[in-house]
């Protein structure tokens, strides 16, 4: 299946995991780009909690399909390092789409050159590996 086609089936399959909000009681839809199926359950099981519906991509290439569909995305939350199409790739390619949508880039790679590189692509935060649930919902609501 093509990523437009995964993206396309992420978009109408329902929303009845564990840790997902239902997107009728939901206030804001958060698109979360993470290739770790783990870390993926991470953010629905701390988000799920928070009432946010959580939207998942599990490569860069899949995220923009997805945000360029015209699913309502509040927020998204990227990793880096992503097969098919990475981080960096799909910051650039959703902030020339909607240069208002916040993106917060959650990644292993702390280190000062790939902090830059991800605000260079239109990161509007960079937050290190593990990323305690306290410090990912502070930041969300700060931009939301």
């Amino acid at each position: 299946m093509t990523d437009r086609g995964k993206a396309q089936e992420i978009l109408n399959r329902s929303d009845n995991k564990p840790g997902r909000s239902d997107s009728k009681l939901s206030r804001y839809n958060i698109l979360v780009a993470e290739d770790e199926y783990v870390n993926r359950a991470y953010f629905n099981i701390i988000l799920g909690k928070h009432n946010y519906n959580v939207i998942e991509a599990e490569n860069g290439s899949i995220a923009f399909d997805i945000f360029k569909s015209g699913q309502k995305i509040d927020l998204v939350i990227m990793d880096l390092k992503m097969p098919v199409m990475d981080g960096w790739e799909a910051t650039r390619l959703i902030r020339a789409h909607d240069s208002r949508i916040r993106i917060i880039i959650i990644s292993a790679y702390g280190l000062n050159g790939e902090k830059q590189r991800a605000l260079d692509a239109g990161a509007d935060m960079v937050m290190p590996k593990p990323v305690k649930p306290d410090k990912l919902l502070s930041a969300i609501s700060r931009y939301l």
